[in-house]
């Protein structure tokens, strides 16, 4: 489990690995969304942008049932989900005031919070907070049947794609990596999100994708039925 920052990052629950996180904006954008709000004759309505990620991974689906869950539920509230890069790009658009609300990783909530990671050349992103968490998700590496990878040290030399840059997928990838002793420059780098990382094993362009997400994941599944593959799962 990762550790989570006492201060200013709250996680109600963690499981295996990883555990998205519904987190929302502190005082930072509050004044930002007051000028988008518009009245109409019910009243106020509070516009919100919620931050998912891409529409091939698990982001994007949950964000938009929660989404309808409150517009159906909360008088006066109209929520915009938004396709992303996912979790390092959704606490930027948080920080920025461009989204409100955001599923994230747990683990690149902690990156930001201090200035770690992929966050290295950043501050500290103290302007957010955690709603919750919504559920736990795996590290997979997906993996050509036919390229022989049994474990992730047989990836030297080959073609991986390591998720999209700055992701948390990427973070979790060099992770992943390093702990079976390799390095970025042992494998032919490809930063590619699920949709993109999917599209490549089937044309042959690499041999496997890390994929850091909720199972099942679309891209995976998608893939499945057309190709045969086989999913290395890191809890």
């Amino acid at each position: 489990m990762m550790k989570k920052h006492k201060k200013a990052v709250a996680v109600i629950t963690v499981l295996m690995l990883l555990a998205f996180c519904l987190t929302g904006c502190g005082n930072g954008g509050a004044d930002n969304k007051d000028a988008d709000n518009k009245d109409t004759q019910q009243g106020a309505v509070t516009n919100l942008a919620f931050a998912s990620g891409g529409t091939s991974g698990t982001y994007y689906p949950v964000a938009g049932a929660i989404a309808q869950v409150w517009e159906n539920n909360v008088e006066g509230v109209s929520v915009s989900v938004q396709s992303t890069g996912a979790s390092a790009e959704n606490l930027n658009l948080l920080n920025q005031g461009d989204a409100e609300i955001a599923i994230v990783q747990n683990d690149v909530m902690y990156y930001a919070n201090t200035a770690t990671e992929g966050f290295a050349n950043a501050e500290p992103n103290e302007g957010f907070l955690t709603l919750g968490t919504v559920y736990p998700e795996v590290c997979q590496l997906v993996v050509d049947a036919s390229a022989g990878i049994e474990t992730v040290a047989d990836l030297k030399g080959k073609a991986v794609s390591i998720g999209a840059a700055g992701s948390g997928v990427e973070s979790n990838a060099k992770q992943i990596l390093a702990a079976a002793g390799l390095s970025m420059e042992d494998i032919k780098v490809q930063n590619l999100d699920f949709a993109e990382s999917a599209n490549a094993i089937k044309d042959k362009a690499i041999v496997a994708a890390f994929i850091t997400a909720g199972a099942p994941t679309t891209a995976v599944t998608e893939l499945a039925a057309t190709n045969d593959i086989k999913v290395l799962c890191y809890h």
